[in-house]
């Protein structure tokens, strides 16, 4: 999705440095993952990946200045379990924001007054949210973040683990991490969500308390979501065949001898744990998502 952009920014994480000298410098806000083969006294043990975690270089994060912020938000916590994002307020860190930079503790009164206006943006009406977005917000990485949340049914992003970066406290970008619950798994290891493929995560009819960015992004750029969404299945990244090439790009990393010792070891545990889990059951959910998404989003 972010090669395929064509407008100013490219990537959310080098907005910063424009300016700057050390522009390019690598981050690019989201995790590396690479494939691993996990040996244990010289015996296979099995196929993992490796993961860099939350490095403050991934997001462009100089810790010399006062403006940059990288945190996460989870509405899961705080006051109740409910999921809101009327918690998203300098009193929810430590709760439902967690600081990687700066630490919880060590939150400026600065940074906290810029925490508690964005969060009263993200709140506010329909109207004021269409008034003052580009105060707070790229079009671009709300946009494209919507249309991922939609394509992978990652119905956890909507209101819990989104990174959220700043470089000047005034405006913000929404990134992803923890990919665990998309093309219709459950976090629980109980298998896959009941017809996920061809439901929407976002209630575009009524605004939830749990997803009000993602509604009203939708409804003040309705035109424009639908044309990226349109320019992502001409481009085909929105598509089987691209989820295929994927797919297979990670598989193949892995010898299939590895692969023989993988099932050799692992299936007689009972592991995977759900036989419907495949390759093809991603593709035929992906399939069916698309179909559903092409009516939503009046694509032809």
């Amino acid at each position: 999705m972010v090669e395929s952009r064509t407008g100013k920014i490219k990537y959310e994480v080098d907005n910063a440095w424009i300016n700057i000298e050390n522009i390019g410098n690598g981050g690019q806000g989201f995790p590396f993952v690479f494939m691993a083969i996990v040996n244990v006294n010289e015996e296979h043990y099995g196929i993992s990946t490796l993961i860099v975690g939350h490095n403050l270089n991934n997001f462009n994060i100089d810790k010399k200045n006062d403006k940059h912020v990288y945190m996460e938000f989870d509405a899961r916590y705080g006051y109740t379990s409910a999921k809101s994002w009327f918690k998203f307020s300098s009193n929810g860190i430590d709760q439902c924001i967690n600081g990687y930079w700066p630490k919880n503790d060590d939150f400026t009164e600065e940074q906290k007054i810029a925490i508690d206006k964005f969060g009263d943006f993200l709140n506010s009406s329909p109207e004021n949210f269409a008034l003052n977005f580009h105060h707070f917000l790229d079009e671009t990485n709300m946009i494209d973040m919507l249309l991922f949340i939609e394509m992978i049914y990652d119905w956890d992003a909507v209101a819990q683990d989104i990174e959220i970066v700043t470089y000047d406290l005034k405006k913000w970008y929404f990134l992803p991490w923890d990919k665990d619950t998309t093309f219709g798994l459950n976090w629980d290891t109980t298998g896959l969500i009941e017809d996920s493929e061809i439901k929407l995560v976002i209630d575009y009819e009524v605004e939830q308390n749990d997803s009000k960015p993602w509604h009203k992004t939708y409804h003040s750029y309705k035109d424009d979501v639908e044309e990226r969404y349109k320019e992502l299945r001409d481009l085909g990244v929105f598509s089987k065949e691209n989820i295929r090439k994927i797919l297979e790009d990670f598989s193949n990393r892995i010898p299939n001898h590895i692969w023989d010792l993988e099932r050799e070891k692992w299936e007689p545990e009972g592991r995977p744990y759900d036989d419907n889990l495949t390759f093809d059951q991603i593709l035929e959910w992906t399939e069916k998502r698309l179909i559903m998404l092409d009516e939503h989003f009046n694509y032809k």
